[in-house]
């Protein structure tokens, strides 16, 4: 279980989450973790090249290893479009940079995981709901996993496609 609230009429959602100590036996807060893009800040007043930032840390786990990330996003608000002839839709910017890194014991050998994300994210916002309707992009995760018998290093690319329901 978890719960979000908001501390005020321009802040974001704060987040209440279970114990960092049951990251390896509940497994709504590793969900929970990566769903931060579904939740941004957004200024009171959308105007044509505003930027505003803020910094996300996560923890979750996987594979009984504990990860802590953090993540700083960058938000500028592009442009604004008439959509379907009737409505306004906001274009916000969002490119990221994380870090990420962990240690554990996996079949009995310790393990330490650490990486780099970089990602670009376009929210199109609703100005007359004051909320997001869709948001796309990409992210790019370089993971190096060392332990004392090997080093392995990974890549993973992602398509990211947000549908905020009304």
């Amino acid at each position: 279980p978890f719960s979000a609230t908001r501390t005020g009429t321009s802040a974001g959602l704060s987040f209440t989450l279970p114990a960092e100590s049951s990251a390896c036996t509940e497994p709504a807060l590793s969900a929970l973790q990566g769903m931060y893009d579904a939740w941004i800040p957004l200024p009171d007043t959308l105007v044509m090249g505003r930027a505003w930032a803020d910094t996300v840390h996560t923890l979750s786990c996987r594979d009984r290893i504990l990860l802590r990330g953090v993540v700083v996003r960058r938000f500028r608000v592009q442009r604004a479009d008439v959509e379907a002839g009737t409505r306004v839709g906001v274009t916000i910017e969002r490119t990221s940079r994380g870090r990420i890194s962990g240690a554990g014991d996996q079949f009995g050998e310790p393990l330490w995981p650490e990486g780099e994300s970089t990602g670009t994210l376009r929210y199109i916002i609703d100005p007359a709901l004051g909320r997001p309707v869709r948001a796309s992009g990409t992210s790019s995760l370089r993971l190096a996993l060392k332990s004392k018998l090997r080093n392995q290093a990974v890549r993973q690319e992602s398509a990211l496609t947000l549908i905020f329901v009304p």
